[in-house]
């Protein structure tokens, strides 16, 4: 037998077509070459590779089995069954065979102590316990790098569910029908239904991902809302819900007022009963998810409401928080002089002085009156003609 500094050993032509001489061969070269002890089981044969044969001789073997030491092996010692993906590589070909890959997961399951019949665990399975066990490159190659799709066909009667894999099949994701069996299993676990889908909007995208549905989220840039409202289509969302609007969402004077309109309706009221408005505050729409709306307007639910509803004559005093530059505006003051003569029955200029503090008070008006400069003032803006005199403004004393 040769060794690795010895010169190579002439071999006869034909030598190689007697199975027995290459048995003989293999068995000296294990004992000799490889140190295997006699009658050995012949799993010592997975430690060796080709460049372990040619360095001894056996170049003229191999390439009667076309280089494939599994091919050699198999033929020379058909009583022992060769696991091929436990040489350092499988021939060429070789993962074509349905046969082979369903030897591989029939091996790979009792290597994962996996119970036959338990299909759950085979979802943890990963693309490198696949290379660990010998089953990477051509095996994944084969099935489109998809461990997914590879199972479906080695158990093509179980009915697989593709996200409950760490990566679902190629292209899955495109089909609407698709995503839409998926959100209908989330459905179930979350308790949402086509009749009560309130708790889509207690969904967050770390919960998504975690129901294995990142990869879906990504094709909606990572917007549970957006993705909802498309597979979802005839629902009527209320975006403001999901925590945060999608961007642009309150640009719109419709999703404007049909925020208003559900807001109203939380806060036990219609949306056009006017006067309810001036006890909302701004807090209240951050509640109820119009943070984002009450923001564009300055936080000032006067301002918003006069821009949705301008056909509505709002008066700015009456809301919890007026905006400031409300009580410097010309229209402002003819509407708190007309406001008050109307609620007090002022019916000429006299008629002011009996006018006292505790009724502007009741009418919220004391901080407006007070930033004109007092009563008088206030009132020679509107009415210069007249001669006001605070001395006898709120009874003070009786004017004559």
């Amino acid at each position: 037998m040769q060794t690795d500094n010895s010169p190579r050993p002439h071999v006869e032509k034909n030598h190689w077509a007697s199975l027995d001489n290459q048995r003989a061969f293999l068995d000296e070269l294990a004992v000799q070459a490889f140190k295997v002890p006699p009658n050995a089981d012949l799993s010592h044969w997975y430690k060796i590779n080709n460049k372990d044969l040619l360095k001894n001789g056996a170049s003229g073997l191999l390439k009667r089995y076309n280089g494939s030491i599994v091919a050699l092996l198999s033929t020379v010692y058909p009583e022992y069954t060769f696991q091929a993906w436990k040489f350092g590589s499988t021939p060429k070909g070789w993962w074509d065979s349905k046969d082979n890959v369903n030897a591989f997961i029939e091996y790979l399951r009792n290597e994962l102590q996996i119970e036959k019949g338990d299909f759950e665990p085979w979802y943890n399975l990963t693309a490198d316990q696949l290379v660990k066990h010998g089953g990477g490159g051509g095996l994944l190659e084969r099935y489109g790098g998809s461990i997914s799709t590879l199972l479906a066909d080695v158990f093509p009667d179980h009915d697989w569910v593709p996200w409950k894999f760490s990566k679902a099949p190629q292209n899955y994701w495109e089909s609407l029908d698709n995503q839409k069996k998926f959100l209908d299993d989330v459905a179930k676990k979350i308790g949402a239904s086509s009749s009560n889908m309130e708790p889509w909007y207690q969904m967050t995208k770390e919960a998504f991902r975690k129901f294995g549905g990142g990869s879906l989220l990504t094709r909606y840039n990572n917007s549970v809302s957006k993705m909802l409202i498309a597979i979802y289509p005839h629902h009527n969302w209320k975006v403001w819900k999901f925590g945060k609007a999608q961007q642009g969402y309150w640009d719109s004077l419709e999703h404007q007022k049909l925020f208003l309109i559900d807001l109203a309706s939380s806060l036990g009221f219609r949306m056009n009963d006017w006067e309810k408005w001036y006890e909302v505050s701004t807090e209240e729409f951050m509640k109820h998810g119009g943070g984002g709306l009450i923001k564009k307007y300055n936080s000032s639910v006067a301002t918003l409401l006069a821009e949705v509803f301008p056909e509505r004559e709002w008066l700015p005093w009456k809301f919890s928080k007026a905006p400031q530059q409300a009580f410097s505006k010309p229209e402002t003051l003819k509407q708190v002089i007309i406001s008050v003569e109307k609620s007090l029955g002022i019916s000429k200029r006299d008629d002011w002085y009996r006018v006292n503090r505790s009724q502007i008070e009741d009418m919220g008006l004391s901080h407006f009156v007070t930033k004109h400069g007092g009563m008088a003032a206030m009132l020679k803006k509107y009415y210069p003609e007249t001669a006001w005199d605070e001395r006898y403004m709120f009874g003070k004393s009786t004017k004559e």
